[in-house]
């Protein structure tokens, strides 16, 4: 199931890549190799999953993240008659001087529904505002934990890597990633 749950995922970094083709081949070179290695710098992440938010749901009901794991998570826009957009990359959870990571008191599902953003508002509210003002029909949120004993990513390292990653393909940030 988590493996349908990564390729999922992946495919739909795979559509993102197919528009940048399409919509930045006239304009500027697209770097094929960086999103690639976006790719691949995911898919050594095992436990990883999936969620999606409409505007009627409740981002606290839908959220599978992990309460008490670290990581990081990728925010798709999804249109039914336009193509999907990575909007937002984050993190939670800080590594100690002694090595040992700090989860974020609710881990990833409490950094992904609690954690404030546009403003001091928690995304369990900014975010539906958010599709509502922008006429976003669904969110898919994919989240991997990078911090474990298989894998020992910090994942503020991981978000940078990805943001970098995006950055150098598109020239600029997701867009609801305000700064890095």
């Amino acid at each position: 199931m988590v493996k349908k749950y990564a390729q999922l995922c992946l495919s739909l970094l795979f559509g993102i890549i197919k528009m940048y083709i399409h919509n930045f081949s006239t304009s500027c070179k697209v770097n094929y190799k960086t999103i690639c290695y976006m790719i691949d710098e995911l898919k050594k992440y095992k436990n990883n999953d999936h969620f999606t938010l409409t505007q009627e749901d409740q981002l606290e009901d839908v959220c599978n993240a992990p309460k008490n794991e670290s990581g990081v998570y990728i925010v798709y826009k999804l249109l039914k008659n336009e193509r999907n957009e990575l909007i937002y990359v984050g993190s939670s959870g800080k590594v100690q001087n002694n090595g040992n990571i700090h989860h974020r008191n609710g881990g990833l599902f409490n950094r992904i529904v609690n954690g404030h953003q546009f403003g001091k508002i928690p995304r369990k509210k900014s975010w539906l505002q958010k599709m509502v003002s922008e006429n976003i029909e669904a969110l898919e949120v994919c989240w991997y934990e990078t911090f474990n004993n298989e894998t020992r990513n910090i994942p503020a390292y991981v978000e940078a890597i990805l943001i970098q990653r995006f950055f150098k393909a598109n020239y600029q940030l997701p867009r609801w990633n305000k700064e890095f």
